[in-house]
């Protein structure tokens, strides 16, 4: 797994988070300009703008999802490269965490809603009757919408952790910033910046990806010296390999390494 592929596959996920939104944004803002002027200068209403709209979506669905594949291998590769599991174990984390809890957050809000109107349809029969069954749908509303808060709260971290530890390892710096600018930006979302925040982390994203260098590669090499064996005026002799003191009359190969007494020897 090589670090050029990482850094392909990372700054491809990231542009198609920068420019997949645009496109989007502009085709629906073509659509409704369309929408307007029909209604406005009494025209019928022409069904290809709307095909346009559904093609586009459907389109910018594939290409994220294919954006998304990209950015996991990415993270995965770089996790390997550097040697650091926290980068992609994070990633991996927000990525589950956003996928189930969406989910749970669905089924929740539909079960929710239709359990709500449909005791509201039987049991009504009064205004303070209406005026209560619409506060606790608005309720169930406000509930669930403080659970996706929570919820892209917790992904942030989660991007924010696997950033940053990308950023320490890779000597990046710029990975720090979109680490803090995705977190910054999930906490905010509920004033509606906070979307544009993390659609401005991944310009930073794409940046890092280019940024990334190979790891340079340290060669020790070994230093020559020369070892001679001491021998002192009581018979006694230090093992040139291991220091170790011998008894010179004893024998001629060392007590404890069992190397030559006599031999000079040099290592390289």
């Amino acid at each position: 797994m090589s670090l050029e592929s990482a850094k392909k596959y990372g700054f491809i996920a990231s542009m198609i988070q920068v420019i997949m939104p645009i496109v989007v944004l502009a085709t629906l803002g073509v659509f409704y300009y369309q929408l307007f002027y029909q209604i406005i200068s009494g025209q019928d209403f022409s069904t290809f703008w709307p095909g346009v709209l559904i093609g586009v979506s459907v389109a910018a669905g594939v290409v994220g999802v294919i954006g998304v594949i990209l950015f996991l291998l990415s993270m995965h590769q770089l996790s390997n490269y550097y040697n650091e599991p926290k980068i992609f174990r994070n990633i991996i984390y927000g990525f589950l965490t956003s996928l189930i809890g969406g989910i749970i957050i669905c089924v929740v809000a539909v079960v929710a809603i239709f359990v709500s109107f449909s005791s509201s349809i039987t049991t009504i029969t009064t205004d303070a009757e209406i005026v209560s069954s619409f506060i606790s749908i608005i309720g169930i509303f406000i509930a669930i919408a403080v659970g996706a808060m929570i919820l892209v709260i917790l992904i942030g971290v989660f991007y924010w952790k696997a950033f940053t530890k990308l950023g320490e390892k890779s000597g990046v710096d710029t990975f720090k910033t979109v680490g803090m600018l995705y977190l910054i930006g999930s906490i905010l979302q509920c004033v509606g910046i906070g979307a544009i925040i993390c659609w401005i982390s991944w310009i930073f994203a794409a940046e890092g990806y280019r940024k990334l260098q190979p790891q340079p590669t340290t060669i020790t090499n070994a230093t020559n010296y020369t070892a001679t064996t001491t021998t002192t005026s009581s018979g006694k002799i230090y093992c040139s390999y291991c220091g170790i003191e011998n008894d010179i009359s004893n024998s001629n190969y060392c007590k404890h390494c069992g190397k030559p007494l006599h031999t000079n020897h040099t290592d390289t």
